[in-house]
């Protein structure tokens, strides 16, 4: 156990995370939602928190921690069915960050947001095209998918069915 700025944590050795059942999280592509967690990474790649196949190519959705910056999976086909968008800025290793992706259910990048520390950052485009219905079984993981494992902390996990606004993002993680 650890201790976050929002209370108690979970320490992830990059191999151990936690699993609920499918229902959690079981959004569809057309479905707003809103993903927040505290984590304190102790490395720059990992999965922060997915409803997805625990491959990098999966169907499903996921936040991630690619190459230090972090990034939303929406994807029904990897090839040419989904959303990929990442920070333009990676996160700092060893340091409490809260982090909450919004997705408005429009099926296009420019209706994603991703804040840190209540901040609204510049993302990159990776990938834009999503007109495919993606409900699943996947489970919903803690520190797991796309055949990613965290390593650091996290704590306070959310799963809103809902897009937050500005306003809620920059006030969650007081």
């Amino acid at each position: 156990a650890t201790t976050s700025p929002a209370g108690p944590g979970r320490h992830f050795d990059g191999k151990s995370y936690l699993e609920a059942t499918a229902e959690v999280a079981d959004f569809d592509y057309n479905e707003p939602f809103t993903f927040a967690a505290w984590i304190k990474p102790d490395s720059n790649q990992g999965a922060i928190l997915s409803h997805a196949d625990d491959f990098m190519e999966g169907q499903g959705h996921g936040v991630y921690l690619i190459d230090g910056k972090i990034r939303l999976h929406v994807i029904y086909r990897w090839s040419d069915l989904g959303l990929r968008l990442e920070t333009t800025e990676p996160v700092k290793l060893h340091q409490w960050q809260h982090v909450l992706v919004t997705y408005d259910g429009g099926m296009k990048a420019s209706g994603i947001r991703i804040f840190v520390d209540g901040r609204e950052q510049k993302i990159n485009v990776l990938f834009d095209e999503l007109i495919w219905p993606m409900k699943h079984k996947r489970p919903f993981r803690i520190g797991a998918g796309a055949g990613l494992r965290f390593t650091g902390d996290i704590a306070d996990v959310r799963v809103y069915n809902r897009e937050l606004s500005t306003r809620e993002a920059a006030v969650v993680p007081l």
